[in-house]
């Protein structure tokens, strides 16, 4: 009995969890191509993402092309994303955003953005702007049709790195 129990429990954690294969730069430095990370599928069953979360999500018409992108907006926020960074908007006041996991020590967070066409972002109700964190070659929100993902295509959020090329 005690058995059947604990192989129950074991296939439970199986199904909340899988490994995920990253293609394509638009997450370096984070994640580089060939990367393999820990997703967790429940993740957000009972939260919302936030900021600065790795999340793995489809879009469009298309469930098994998954994108790999990082939170920056929040519903109800208002992004003003620029060639020089992003800033939050709160009435007449614009915040900086920081971003401390772009690679900002070889200069890759000033010129990531560089010749960027102004815009701002107003992000609907449940709903989430997502980028890359390699700004230069990362198909996000930016470029998206429909720039926001809805949290129910949100299909998890990554955990850590098993195997790094």
């Amino acid at each position: 009995m005690n058995l059947i129990i604990i192989l129950s429990l074991l296939v439970a954690k199986l199904s909340i969890f899988s490994s995920f294969l990253v293609e394509g730069p638009s997450m370096q430095p984070t994640l580089r191509n060939g990367d393999i990370f820990i997703l967790n599928k429940d993740a957000y069953a009972t939260s919302r993402p936030k900021r600065g979360d790795i999340v793995v999500f489809f879009k469009g018409d298309d469930p098994d092309y998954l994108y790999v992108k990082r939170v920056i907006g929040l519903p109800g926020e208002r992004l003003h994303v620029t060639s020089t960074g992003i800033y939050l908007e709160d009435g007449i006041k614009k915040k900086f955003l920081v971003e401390p996991y772009l690679a900002a020590d070889d200069g890759a967070a000033k010129v990531m953005m560089k010749g960027y066409t102004d815009e701002l972002f107003i992000v609907p109700k449940d709903k989430y702007f997502v980028m890359g964190d390699n700004r230069g070659h990362s198909f996000d929100s930016r470029l998206f049709l429909d720039p926001f993902v809805p949290k129910e295509d949100i299909k998890g959020k990554y955990i850590f790195t098993l195997l790094s090329k």
